[in-house]
């Protein structure tokens, strides 16, 4: 059968059917004046397990648009992170600095957040989430981990992510530094 896409549907035969999208935030941090390494080069990350999905996963804060199919990756970006990690988005990439197909109905975005891009207190406690006909989902307070470790306990879909952007960030850092 024949389609196209268009930014959150999927046109089939005539038919328009909603696609689902993930969205997250990359965030990083590094101390002034530190080199810039993957152990000082530091992610907001969050530990996340679901009932039944085997253990505990550290992934970016974000998540999908499966309560409003008609959000856009921006918009689920951020709801998702203001949801997990009381955070707000002040300002940013409109578009995502990665994406990632994961099947014709399914696509994950990822925006990359510099220092200043948020504000607000983060999130110190442990979130439950309960949606009706889902496992539960543990979510745990969002901390600071350095590159050198995330890049051997994150989850393998993130990590991949993490190592793609890695050299992007570090240039951009080294840019910036230059500047001043």
């Amino acid at each position: 059968m024949c389609g196209f896409r268009t930014e959150n549907f999927e046109i089939r035969g005539g038919l328009t059917m909603p696609k689902s999208i993930f969205a997250a935030a990359v965030c990083w941090k590094i101390e002034y004046g530190q080199p810039i390494t993957d152990n000082t080069l530091h992610f907001l990350v969050i530990q996340y397990s679901e009932e039944g999905r085997g253990g505990v996963h550290i992934k970016f804060p974000g998540g999908t648009n499966r309560k409003n199919l008609t959000e856009t990756p921006l918009q689920t970006l951020l709801r998702e992170f203001e949801e997990e990690t009381y955070l707000v988005v002040e300002q940013g990439r409109d578009e995502p600095m990665f994406s990632i197909p994961k099947g014709p109905d399914h696509t994950q975005h990822f925006f990359v957040l510099d220092p200043g891009d948020y504000s607000g207190k983060l999130r110190t406690e442990v979130k439950t989430e309960i949606e009706a006909g889902r496992p539960p989902e543990r979510l745990g307070p969002p901390m600071w981990v350095s590159a050198a470790q995330l890049l051997e306990e994150m989850f393998p879909p993130h990590r991949k992510v993490l190592i793609d952007l890695l050299p992007k960030i570090k240039k951009f850092i080294e840019e910036q530094r230059s500047k001043k």
